[in-house]
């Protein structure tokens, strides 16, 4: 399995540890200058031979990135070994010559901040393909189940009844009738009660409640 080599400013340290982490979350190997550097060796020769071992050559563009003469360096050496070059472009600029001839036949990919977007997906899924990583699988999200899929059971309609009925009695000392007008409010109560306080179907509350006139 390859790696990424991340070449960047040091202007943009934050993006570049930002991208950094990004692809090691998504089981992605990278490369990336100080941290892959071993104490006491020389940068140009472990950098050189870092471009000509990556898989890819991830390159966080910004106007300071393509002023760096090490990131040109690394730009020009991604180029001679002929490794597929991704530019993410972090802010808006204008190539200057040198970053014209190396990267204008290359697609270059415009992003805000480095973080998890549909546009980033883009990317790592070309980063895994390159360096032959398997993305974690999406996690999936539990279906939420309807408030009528499930019919309440006979003694949970027979408490809630007895217990709405309660709740009537308190605010309407007069007998609830469904089908009498006079008593609407109450209907109302009931209903009201059955849906936000006992989570359960008005509907199946009244119907109960008609062919249960000794609960």
């Amino acid at each position: 399995m390859g790696y990424a080599f991340i070449s960047y400013s040091s202007h943009n340290q934050a993006p570049a540890d930002a991208m950094r982490e990004l692809l090691k979350k998504n089981n992605i190997d990278t490369w990336m200058a100080p941290y892959d550097i071993p104490i006491g060796s020389k940068y140009a020769m472990v950098i050189s031979r870092a471009v000509k071992d990556c898989a890819c050559f991830i390159l966080l563009l910004t106007d300071h990135a393509q002023n760096s003469v090490w990131v040109a360096k690394e730009v020009e050496r991604a180029i001679n070994y002929r490794k597929p070059i991704i530019p993410i472009q972090l802010e808006d600029l204008v190539l200057n010559d040198e970053f014209e001839l190396y990267i204008s036949n290359d697609q270059i990919v415009a992003l805000s901040k480095i973080d998890e977007s549909p546009v980033m997906d883009d990317i790592l899924k070309s980063v895994a393909a390159y360096t032959g990583s398997s993305l974690p699988k999406a996690e999936e999200k539990p279906k939420k189940k309807s408030a009528t899929s499930k019919k309440p059971s006979r003694a949970e309609i027979n408490r809630v009844v007895k217990n709405v009925l309660r709740e009537v009695n308190k605010l309407d000392d007069s007998i609830v009738s469904f089908g009498s007008d006079s008593h609407a409010d109450s209907r109302s109560i009931i209903q009201s009660e059955a849906s936000s306080s006992y989570k359960l179907p008005s509907t199946d509350l009244l119907k109960a409640y008609r062919s249960s006139r000794d609960l």
